[in-house]
């Protein structure tokens, strides 16, 4: 799927035309005649970049894309840094398929060769951003704008894969997962992002993948960036209960960053607790199980006095909230040690 000729046969008619005639290339027959002529005439690179701008990105598309976010901000990622991303994006995906596909293969698959968006988000974004070290980028999270269902044929036609999985909610995994080195990612479209539907600002971050350059997307016009620099932790949004509805483990990674040494503004800190403690019966409930898989078990001690320094600050009696937690079975006695 990465041949020239391969790239050409995904195009109709009229984007061939277009394409032969910004080049002065006389057309004619039919669409197999029309691409054997462009295809001895100009290089895959000729091709790409009349059709879609080559390394710059197309604003449009982003813009569109993320429409909810009026001070998106995009920025070319320097060259350095861009090899040693794209250096680990073509390490091979380990124990995922019988040849050698790597992290680029699948992006470039599951973009149709880098003509529909593709990103890089999550964690390893905001780490390799501050620490411009690709050692701590494992796990790969991707978002994908190409159809869920479209996507897992291309992973099934590939044929060489062992082992990924799929479901309805968009996401996709390449890689066993018992591994933390995997591919995973999720369908997005224009109605996907908001600023409530998102943990925070500096999570939000991510990397536009054209085929040779890197960009960073700060959805929040710079904010994003800082708050990742400045090792800051808060809600993306004014409407706190709107956040909050749409998101019920907040309370849990906001502990879990606060351990990380992360400071969380007053506003969204009082936010956070009020609506736990207030809301509770209404808040699907997270077992013990996926709490503590969110903070580790060995940092309880310190996750405690987090919450009664936080409880203090606040005015808020920290007998309710761990009430809340056994009543709940979210803290079982002797069951967390």
């Amino acid at each position: 799927m990465n041949s020239k000729k391969d790239f050409l046969k995904s195009k109709t008619v009229q984007e061939l035309k277009t394409l032969a005639k910004s080049h002065n290339i006389h057309i004619h027959g039919k669409k197999d005649e029309i691409i054997n002529i462009i295809h001895k005439r100009l290089s895959k690179k000729q091709c790409i970049e009349t059709m879609y701008g080559g390394g710059n990105p197309d604003l449009t598309i982003i813009k569109e894309l993320f429409v909810n976010f009026k001070d998106l901000k995009i920025d070319k990622i320097d060259i350095n840094l861009s090899n040693n991303i794209f250096a680990k994006l073509k390490n091979e995906i380990p124990q995922c398929c019988t040849d050698n596909t790597t992290y680029y293969n699948i992006l470039s698959l599951l973009s149709k060769q880098f003509t529909k968006p593709i990103f890089i988000v999550g964690g390893a974004v905001r780490d390799v951003i501050t620490s411009r070290n690709t050692e701590n980028m494992n796990d790969i999270d991707i978002n994908y704008t190409i159809g869920n269902t479209e996507a897992k044929k291309i992973l099934i036609d590939m044929k060489t894969i062992n082992e990924f999985h799929s479901d309805e909610r968009g996401y996709i995994r390449v890689g066993p997962k018992s591994r933390n080195d995997y591919l995973e990612g999720f369908y997005i479209n224009s109605t996907t992002y908001n600023d409530y539907s998102l943990e925070c600002p500096m999570n939000s971050l991510m990397i536009y993948v054209k085929e040779n350059d890197l960009y960073l997307i700060d959805l929040f016009g710079g904010k994003a960036l800082d708050d990742v620099r400045n090792r800051i932790w808060q809600s993306p949004t004014n409407d706190y209960d709107k956040w909050l509805t749409h998101q019920k483990k907040l309370i849990w990674r906001m502990l879990k960053f606060r351990l990380r040494g992360y400071t969380v503004p007053l506003d969204t800190k009082k936010n956070v607790y009020n609506y736990w403690i207030s809301k509770q019966n209404d808040i699907d409930i997270y077992y013990w199980q996926n709490i503590w898989w969110t903070l580790n078990p060995s940092e309880i001690q310190q996750v405690f006095k987090i919450v009664f320094d936080d409880c203090e600050e606040l005015q808020i009696n920290p007998r309710t909230f761990v009430e809340i937690l056994i009543n709940n079975e979210l803290l079982i006695p002797n069951k967390i040690y």
